[in-house]
């Protein structure tokens, strides 16, 4: 019989519990093949990232850029999240490599999506004058 699934009790589990990663990753990554729901991992990550970031002020964003970030732009960036979740204490910036971004930064929180690359600027435009 497959364990009945509640993502926001499993959520609310891996974001308040103090266990080893490892040993965290693996027992959630049992839980999930168990009760067939394998596809609700990002889901459940978002989950536990947007419960970090109200509960214990702490966000954890992904900033994607073609270079990487100088000083300015990263406390540009926690302005943001800041922005986004007003009782934050600290914002974590994991930085992504993206060539196809050609300029500037797509911020990704858990809740929201913020595309400021030129790549995505140049979409833009080619769709306004099309």
């Amino acid at each position: 019989m497959k364990p009945k699934f509640s993502r926001s009790k499993l959520a609310h589990y891996v974001a308040s519990s103090n266990k080893p990663e490892a040993e965290l990753a693996r027992e959630v990554a049992a839980f999930l093949i168990d009760a067939g729901k394998t596809a609700e991992l990002d889901s459940l990550m978002r989950d536990v990232s947007d419960i970090r970031a109200r509960e214990n002020g702490v966000v954890e964003l992904t900033a994607r850029s073609a270079f990487p970030l100088d000083t300015d732009t990263k406390a540009q960036i926690e302005r943001v999240a800041k922005g986004q979740y007003p009782g934050s204490t600290s914002v974590i910036i994991h930085e992504v490599r993206d060539e196809t971004a050609v300029g500037g930064v797509r911020i990704e929180l858990s809740n929201a999506d913020l595309d400021l690359t030129i790549r995505s600027k140049l979409h833009k435009l080619r769709e306004a004058i099309a």
